[in-house]
């Protein structure tokens, strides 16, 4: 699916590891903090606005917001190579982490949406019957500072300066000498806006209690999730169809659907007149500019035949 990241929306972003590997040990306190830093810093570096994650054993999920499209793709790359730069230097391994591109999933603004997404983000842990309550859950979470205020503890290594004194110095500094305290900086979900901290804390931790509540009973291990220790791998999930959008009514979702048909049908009729433009400069001198729907990344131009390219150049410099 092309990608579209409407600023005006929230964006539920889910990741999950090669073969559903447990890399993400929650007792591994270290590697809880070096994600959050990695969080921090790739957060400081392409400003998106955070209002809720959690870490399971092989996958995460995260609800963020954006001013431009282009801030959460890189902050996502960076991101997610940082992850994948500590997953394979702690295990002492290379290739691959992530199984695949982050999937996004748009939350239209209504408050019902949001508090239901919030709520899924909430109890993951709960929901692979490795926590009896959401803030049982040890791992990387924005679960602590939701309920109750907890500030974050994350620290960055700086690699990149590492990496140049290793090769200046005779004797290559400690790690602690590169390392700072960081942490991600959260912000409460739009619908929170305008309601004091106390008062909204009240309601997540109402939602919290419920998600413990109606677990009681649940079998101890749903999903196959790592509850501590160890690298593993879980069973692949169940085939499901995924969502496009996150709404709070049917009229909502079926709205922001057509939307998405437009810009679909938008792109690809973009895209044609990009591919006959690159054409139409190998024969002669014009150069058409063809314009994408909003939000959009518009895909690179065609190749043109080394042939027809030499003979645009050659004619370009004899006029």
């Amino acid at each position: 699916m092309r990608r579209w990241y409407d600023p005006s929306l929230l964006h539920e972003v889910t990741m999950r590891t090669v073969d559903g590997t447990w890399w993400f040990d929650p007792a591994d306190r270290d590697m809880t903090a070096a994600i959050l830093g990695a969080m921090a810093d790739s957060q400081a570096k392409f400003p998106v606005q955070i209002h809720a994650f959690t870490f399971m054993s092989n996958h995460y999920h995260a609800i963020y917001s954006i001013a431009e499209p282009e801030q959460l793709r890189s902050f996502m790359g960076h991101f997610h190579a940082a992850v994948a730069r500590l997953v394979n230097d702690r295990q002492r391994r290379t290739g691959p982490v992530w199984a695949r591109r982050a999937h996004v999933v748009p939350i239209l603004m209504e408050p019902e949406a949001q508090l239901r997404r919030l709520r899924y983000v909430l109890g993951q842990g709960v929901r692979a019957g490795v926590a009896t309550h959401p803030r049982d859950w040890a791992g990387v979470s924005s679960t602590h500072w939701l309920l109750d205020g907890t500030e974050l503890a994350g620290a960055h290594v700086d690699r990149t300066q590492r990496a140049l004194d290793s090769r200046n110095l005779t004797e290559p500094l400690p790690e602690s000498d590169y390392t700072r305290q960081l942490a991600p900086k959260l912000t409460p979900l739009p619908c929170f806006d305008g309601v004091p901290s106390d008062e909204w804390r009240l309601q997540v931790n109402a939602i919290a209690d419920e998600i413990s509540l109606e677990a009681l009973g649940r079998p101890e291990l749903q999903q196959g999730d790592s509850p501590a220790g160890g690298v593993g791998k879980s069973p692949p999930p169940k085939k499901k169809a995924a969502a496009k959008v996150h709404a709070g009514s049917m009229a909502s979702a079926r709205e922001y659907l057509a939307r998405r048909k437009a810009f679909d049908v938008a792109y690809s009729d973009a895209r044609e007149r990009q591919v006959a433009a690159a054409h139409r400069a190998t024969t002669s001198k014009r150069v058409t500019f063809v314009a994408f729907p909003l939000w959009a990344f518009p895909a690179a131009p065609p190749c043109m035949a080394p042939a027809n390219l030499i003979r645009a150049i050659t004619r370009s410099f004899k006029e």
